[in-house]
């Protein structure tokens, strides 16, 4: 009896080191994110979607709904693509993308900036992002942040 109870608290001592462990050892992964413009020389990328985002899992759906200059083999086994646009109030100076996976939930949202310029014109921008596939259940949100000059 005394040697069941030794395993068993073994047992549940590992148990809940590990746990504590992961917890530890947790940090979110920033994820690399590639571009069709980077990847495949596209120009001209463009959808119909007015600030709102769409996220194109095959090649079916990206014949359907993405306009772009280029000719693209987008391996949709590996990729989706995150695609959007974003009606700005000044011209644009660049767009930052940063992709981070939650540790603990794996869940992943992709942060896009807008660094506006001194311009007065006032685009209508489509983003696009390559991220690696999502899971079935997987929760995916775009922040979108737009700094004024």
């Amino acid at each position: 009896m005394k040697l069941k109870t030794l395993f068993i608290t073994i047992f549940i001592v590992g148990v809940y080191s590990c746990s504590q462990k992961d917890q530890i050892d947790c940090s979110n992964r920033v994820i690399e994110v590639k571009h069709l413009e980077t990847e495949y020389g596209c120009t001209n990328v463009n959808i119909n979607l007015s600030d709102a985002y769409m996220i194109i899992r095959n090649a079916s759906d990206y014949s359907q709904y993405v306009i772009a200059n280029c000719q693209t083999n987008i391996d949709f086994n590996t990729y989706d693509l995150v695609i959007g646009k974003k009606g700005l109030p000044n011209g644009l100076d660049t767009i930052k993308y940063k992709l981070v996976e939650n540790c603990e939930t794996c869940n992943q949202n992709l942060k896009i900036t807008f660094d506006l310029s001194d311009t007065t014109e006032a685009p209508n921008v489509t983003y696009n992002a390559l991220i690696p596939k999502l899971e079935e259940n997987q929760v995916f949100n775009v922040e979108i942040i737009v700094n004024q000059p």
